[in-house]
């Protein structure tokens, strides 16, 4: 995770150098995002678009050291194909073995096999955790309290809630698992 954390981040650094900060980017979807804005500046071996159900679509990128990544962009777009709001966001969602991406995003395999990082450069969603940066682990509405990572959320990293948060509580031990982490994570 750590990896992936420094590699996507540094991507989105060299794009900044080619197609301005980040906070102004924007994209009316995934593809779109992918094409311009990361497509160039990254290491990998392949990609594939992915759907899931209703969900939005996800690009699979496989990365050369065999681990893998959804993401999905969106924009908030008018019927005449105008922005609404400055939003360039979305979610990445990491798999240490690209095995655990290939089914697409799946809620069950979060803080499992499946790690939520969160992209809201311009701070659209949670702009104390996400606003100005790059692929950060997902923190939507948390407190900032440490145990709010573990429960008290719907966002938090136990059975029952829909662990987003389980990323967070990683990279706040270092990017190690903690001997407290509810899950055992499979690689």
């Amino acid at each position: 995770m750590k990896s992936f954390y420094s590699k996507i981040n540094q991507a989105i650094r060299l794009s900044e150098y080619d197609n301005e900060e980040k906070e102004s980017w924007t994209a009316k979807d995934t593809n779109e995002f992918w094409e311009k804005y990361l497509k160039n500046y990254l290491k990998y071996m392949r990609y594939e678009n992915k759907r899931v159900g209703n969900s939005n679509d996800w690009r699979l990128v496989y990365l050369i050291d065999g681990s893998a990544f959804l993401m999905d962009i969106y924009g908030t777009w008018d019927e005449e194909g105008n922005q609404k709001l400055k939003t360039n966001g979305g979610h990445f969602i990491f798999c240490p073995s690209a095995k655990y991406c290939e089914g697409g995003m799946d809620y069950e395999k979060w803080g499992r096999s499946q790690f939520v990082f969160g992209y809201w450069p311009a701070g659209e969603i949670m702009p104390k955790y996400h606003k100005n940066k790059g692929v950060e682990p997902y923190l939507n509405a948390w407190n900032g309290k440490k145990e709010a990572l573990y429960k008290g959320s719907g966002f938090a990293c136990n059975e029952g809630a829909k662990n987003f948060y389980c990323t967070a509580i990683i990279q706040q031990n270092g990017w190690k698992i903690p001997n407290d982490y509810p899950y055992k994570v499979r690689f």
